[in-house]
């Protein structure tokens, strides 16, 4: 199972990469540009589907308690911006979803790569949450991630 594991090219006390992406609108966020006590940038593979959902609807529900803490959030995905607006709408999501459709970010990441469901082999985007701080260094990186108790998994490695 090892193989199927990230393999984490950018570690915790590491500069987050300074990149830009579009939200669900097509408008540009800057990560470096993001004004915010703590950034948490949660990658998910797909918009839609239980686990993304449940993860998703987590933090929705617990965004006001996440804010305390002067956290901004942004989901990040392959998926383009029209997938992310449904998602967005469908779910009453209440933070941005940033499209990183050629998985350039998460190849630098290394959180781009093999995975295995039901006994298929295939490339895919790992379940990860970064957290940073103001300057956006990596102060940690959550994973695995549990989609059920993931805003409380946030809060702790806030606290840590």
């Amino acid at each position: 199972m090892e193989n199927y594991k990230p393999k984490f090219k950018v570690l915790e006390g590491n500069i987050f990469p300074d990149v830009t992406l579009a939200n669900q609108i097509g408008n540009l966020v800057s990560i470096h540009k993001i004004e915010s006590e703590i950034t948490i940038l949660f990658f998910y593979p797909q918009d839609d589907t239980p686990t993304c959902t449940k993860e998703a609807c987590g933090i929705r529900d617990n965004l006001d308690r996440l804010k305390d803490y002067g956290c901004k959030i942004y989901g990040i995905s392959p998926d383009n911006a029209k997938s992310h607006q449904k998602f967005i709408e469908k779910f009453k999501l209440n933070f941005d979803l940033l499209t990183d459709s050629d998985h350039l970010l998460a190849s630098e990441l290394g959180i781009w790569g093999k995975k295995q469901m039901f006994g298929k082999e295939y490339d895919g985007l790992h379940r990860v949450t970064y957290v940073l701080n103001k300057v956006k260094n990596i102060h940690r990186i959550i994973y695995p991630v549990d989609s059920s108790i993931h805003s409380q998994q946030i809060i702790d490695a806030i606290n840590s």
